[in-house]
């Protein structure tokens, strides 16, 4: 049995979630999505995905460290 982990990242009220691709190879890189927070017409919470990087690893995120430092980027710079 192969189990996968995603890794969850809060930022104030902003919710991350980090993905490792190849884990445990030296291929080895984290995606990140956003979890946007809505309400619907009934008042009840859901989350939307927002991508924030894609699987091509172009912003070099081969570690947890380097996705969590990328997250905070992303939250001072928008």
């Amino acid at each position: 049995m192969h189990i996968d982990k995603i890794y969850s990242s809060h930022h104030w009220d902003r919710r991350f979630l980090i993905i490792p691709n190849w884990e445990g190879t030296d291929k080895e890189f984290f995606h990140i999505i956003e979890c946007v927070k809505q309400e619907d017409n009934f008042n009840h919470v859901i989350y939307k995905e927002n991508i924030i990087t894609d699987r091509d690893n172009k912003h070099n995120l081969n570690t947890l460290e380097d996705a969590e430092n990328f997250i905070i980027n992303y939250i001072d710079n928008k």
